[in-house]
């Protein structure tokens, strides 16, 4: 597991590159920020992760679960399946999120570093395993080469994303004036690992 110095020094050394998606990507975070706000409250989570998440996980949908992109007319059907735990369909997407981001593991503090393993957390470390940086976190970026996950458990070595990184998203929101101090929050939430 990449340590808080490891995560640190590829964001520091982290280049992102520039392509007219990636802003369009960000501009329509920052338009979001108020709904993201209102999940991140609820979860204790910075709403610039949550948006990092929402695009990553469903294309900045506000008609698909968090969870995977599933719609949110039902429970979800892929990985993980059967979300929300409560309620019935049709889901609002602050139920869905709020769902998908509890009983996670939590940092000790929302620091860029802490930010990054929780996303990578969240989406899971397999890439680590082969060695290989997440295309979650680092695509358009240095960072990010080629490896992807073509379907869950098989790594397809010269695959590649085609999609920014959550890196790419939050190193653009910074250059548009987004604070990303999220340690002054005073965001807690339950320290699981």
């Amino acid at each position: 597991m990449l340590t808080t110095a490891d995560y640190m020094g590829l964001y520091d050394s982290c280049v992102v590159k520039s392509a007219v998606d990636l802003d369009h990507v960000v501009q329509t975070a920052i338009e979001n920020e108020v709904i993201y706000q209102s999940v991140g409250i609820h979860v204790n989570i910075p709403w610039p992760v949550i948006a990092c998440i929402h695009f990553r996980e469903s294309n900045q949908n506000f008609k698909k679960h968090l969870h995977n992109g599933d719609p949110l007319t039902a429970k979800t059907v892929h990985v993980p399946a059967n979300r929300p735990a409560f309620g019935s369909a049709p889901f609002t997407w602050q139920e869905s999120a709020m769902d998908a981001l509890t009983g996670l593991w939590y940092p000790r503090d929302w620091s860029i570093a802490s930010c990054l393993e929780f996303m990578e957390r969240y989406n899971g470390i397999g890439y680590q395993r082969h060695g290989l940086n997440t295309p979650y976190l680092w695509d358009y970026t240095n960072h990010y080469t080629s490896g992807l996950f073509t379907s869950d458990g098989k790594m397809d070595l010269s695959a590649k994303e085609s999609r920014p990184g959550a890196v790419a998203i939050l190193k653009t929101m910074e250059a548009k004036g987004v604070s990303l101090e999220f340690s002054s929050l005073g965001l807690s939430g339950p320290t699981l690992g």
